[in-house]
């Protein structure tokens, strides 16, 4: 056991010091004994980066053992105690920063109805991240697109063409698989002036919504009207309006027709129905239909111009 002690490091504890060797104050240098003190053997201890050496003759007594060592713990000493300091510990390097992230902006994406309208979807800014802000927009973009292709959303026409004092109801209708059965559709007046005296239902609804109401003021009326679906996708389409002045028994009237909204060429133009008595259609140089005389009668008459 006493020997097994010295292949320690001096401040180990160590159950048995038969050479009273820890009595030397050793344990601010630790001294490594490389080989273990036997007879015939050589005993080597390395302090402050040098090795001291010493022959065990085969003879040697315990004693013997004792002083040999004893001499070498003395010079192992020394040369500790002449270590230069190595001084304090050098600053752990600074952490490393995370790196920078950067989030998307806004990114739409738009696809075509087969009626010619137009929907999307719209990625809110700040849904996605990356380490630059044009991958996390690359990113955005991909996910608006993958959803607008999911969640498409189409608006039904509306052909509106009443006279002011008419009571009147349209229904505005969207299909498309973005589009719900329940009122978790969200309509909206995006743009433009509905005619004074009509009502357009707005807010959480169906797939239809209806406009109606009684018309007070005659005029050409735009308007842009959107449905966001729950899921994010939405549609937006422009409708116009035509309020004419109705006609009065003797007044002389005359109302030039909006062309139609499609904007396509009018290669046939038809009229359906009759006008009131008094009343002819006409078309000016420009291409433009025009009712106009003077009502005889009183009464309703229904007519329909169709351009095909």
């Amino acid at each position: 056991m006493s020997e097994d002690c010295l292949t320690c490091q001096p401040i180990v504890d160590c159950p048995l010091d038969p050479f009273g060797l820890y009595s030397l104050n050793l344990e601010t240098f630790p001294i490594v004994i490389i080989n273990p003190p036997q007879p015939g053997t050589t005993i080597s201890i390395t302090a402050c980066g040098q090795t001291f050496s010493a022959d065990i003759p085969s003879t040697a007594s315990t004693a013997d053992i004792q002083a040999i060592v004893a001499a070498l713990w003395v010079q192992a000493d020394a040369a500790n105690v002449a270590c230069p300091d190595p001084g304090p510990d050098p600053p752990p390097d600074p952490p490393v920063p995370p790196p920078e992230v950067c989030f998307n902006t806004g990114q739409a994406v738009h696809g075509c109805c087969p009626n010619g309208t137009t929907y999307g979807f719209v990625t809110q800014a700040g849904r996605f991240f990356a380490a630059t802000c044009d991958q996390a927009n690359v990113t955005a973009r991909a996910y608006a697109n993958q959803q607008a292709t999911i969640w498409w959303i189409c608006l039904g026409d509306l052909t509106a063409t009443c006279t002011t004092d008419d009571s009147i109801s349209f229904d505005i209708t969207a299909w498309g698989t973005g589009v719900s059965s329940h009122p978790v559709n969200a309509w909206s007046l995006a743009e433009g002036t509905l005619p004074p005296g009509l009502v357009l239902q707005t807010g959480y609804h169906g797939p239809t919504i209806t406009l109606s109401g009684t018309p007070t003021t005659p005029g050409i009326y735009d308007f842009i009207l959107n449905l966001t679906s729950a899921a994010g996708s939405y549609a937006e389409r422009h409708y116009q309006i035509e309020v004419l002045a109705a006609a009065g028994v003797n007044a002389a009237y005359n109302v030039t027709l909006a062309p139609p909204s499609c904007g396509a060429a009018k290669i046939n133009k038809t009229l359906d129905g009759n006008l009131p008595p008094g009343l002819n259609w006409t078309e000016d140089i420009n291409g433009h239909d025009i009712i106009s005389g003077t009502p005889t009668t009183i009464g309703t008459c229904a007519w329909t111009m169709t351009y095909t």
